[in-house]
């Protein structure tokens, strides 16, 4: 196997310490083949191992095959730890959140930034890989995709202590490289040096500044301990200690500060971006109330035209019946009549109808007795006073002033 050192252990280490894809331009320079990476990955996962093991220090490289070793990583039945032993950037930083447990060294670093073409260009494909690792580091780290967006787009570098402040690992999976190969120290050094800060802020600014001569007394023996160093330890070894807790407790305060000033970056961009969004929001519900408002303006015209033309038709209509009914009725009765027909065909044909019941004459077998009754209509009119008849014994008409004064006081049905 190319990548794994250990095939026979039940805890496999595989080994990620160079780029990943072969570099055309600079074909010499050695590479991580992340296709055959993943291969012999899978492989190693069907032979019954405990756990594997990825040791990451790359500075990143293809994409393509990146996703091949993430994917391998993710499909794995065994169990994937990740250590990350000096830095695990672009591709590999995200491929070092998709272990079971991600560990650093104190000294390592991660980066994240968005992907890119080597010839500066954007394109709808780089748009299409930029959202799918967004949403890869957002299921691992539980970050919403709007934070992991503007972090990968910062490209944003994390100590081991940045990374357990951002929530990418645990304070527990740092390495603590002090530790490591120290023969005076034991398993409960962190115990023991928190122990040794506590005493010393009590007593360490009052020796250090008077010049005390510090003597191995019982006291010394108890600091010295809980130190981790041996209780005969020489006073140049304990204060040697000592400088270096107050020099991790220094570098510590520098590395708060600093996230603190990463915060408030980003507090200040999220800020901006839901600013441009509520602005863009404002521009939206303004244009759409345009558009409301514009349909609302071209609906009431329409509907004018509709109604214009309806009454067009009824003053058409209501004309032609007069017409044929031979009656002669002033121009603001007919403009009565029209307002009478309304809107629809159903009260305009009520108007039409009650216009042609309207009596016009009588025959001249009725002349006498309507003229000596002043017989009235069913509707309550008064009829039409004849002249006589003509030669066919059909009456003619004469003055209508009463009929029309009386058609136009009677209250039609709308």
């Amino acid at each position: 196997m190319a990548y794994c050192i250990n095939p026979e252990s039940d805890e496999p280490i595989f080994c990620i310490f160079e780029q990943i894809g072969r570099d055309d331009e600079n074909p010499t320079t050695p590479y991580v083949d992340g296709n055959e990476f993943a291969k012999e990955l899978l492989r190693m996962d069907g032979q019954g191992k405990k756990r594997i093991q990825i040791w990451i220090n790359s500075e990143g490289g293809s994409v393509k095959e990146g996703y091949s070793i993430i994917s391998a990583m993710l499909q794995t039945q065994t169990k994937i730890d990740v250590l990350i032993i000096g830095i695990a950037y672009s591709i590999m930083g995200i491929a070092a959140l998709c272990g079971r447990k991600v560990e650093m060294m104190d000294f390592s670093t991660l980066m994240l930034h968005m992907a890119y073409n080597p010839d500066g260009t954007a394109d709808k494909g780089l748009e299409v890989i930029n959202k799918s690792l967004i949403a890869a580091v957002s299921s691992r780290t539980g970050k919403n995709e709007i934070e992991v967006e503007m972090i990968m787009k910062a490209t944003t570098f994390y100590s081991a202590d940045e990374a357990v402040k951002a929530k990418l690992i645990k304070p527990e999976n740092v390495i603590d490289s002090g530790e490591s190969n120290a023969p005076r120290k034991t398993s409960e050094t962190k115990v023991k040096q928190s122990f040794g800060t506590k005493y010393f802020n009590k007593y360490l600014n009052k020796v250090l500044t008077t010049n005390t001569i510090i003597t191995k007394t019982k006291h010394m023996k108890t600091v010295a301990k809980a130190l981790g160093l041996n209780e005969e330890a020489s006073e140049e070894a304990i204060a040697s200690e000592i400088v270096k807790l107050q020099n991790k407790k220094t570098s510590d305060e520098d590395k708060i500060c600093k996230l603190e000033e990463a915060c408030k970056k980003a507090d200040t961009a999220l800020a901006e971006f839901k600013k441009e969004k509520e602005t863009a929001d404002k521009v939206k519900a303004k244009a759409d109330a345009d558009a409301d408002e514009e349909a609302k303006a071209k609906k009431v015209v329409e509907d004018k035209k509709a109604k214009d033309a309806f009454k067009l038709t009824a003053k058409a209509k209501i004309e032609l019946t007069i017409k044929n009914k031979g009656l002669i009725i002033a121009d603001k009765a007919v403009l009565n009549y029209v307002d009478m027909a309304g809107e629809t065909d159903e009260s305009l044909n009520k108007v039409v109808e009650t216009i042609e019941a309207i009596p016009s004459t009588k025959t001249a077998a009725d002349i006498a007795g309507a003229a000596a009754t002043n017989a009235l209509d069913k509707s309550g009119i008064s009829l039409i006073e004849t002249l006589g008849t003509d030669s066919k014994g059909a009456p003619i008409a004469g003055d209508t002033s009463k009929m029309i004064s009386a058609i136009n006081s009677y209250k039609f049905q709308k």
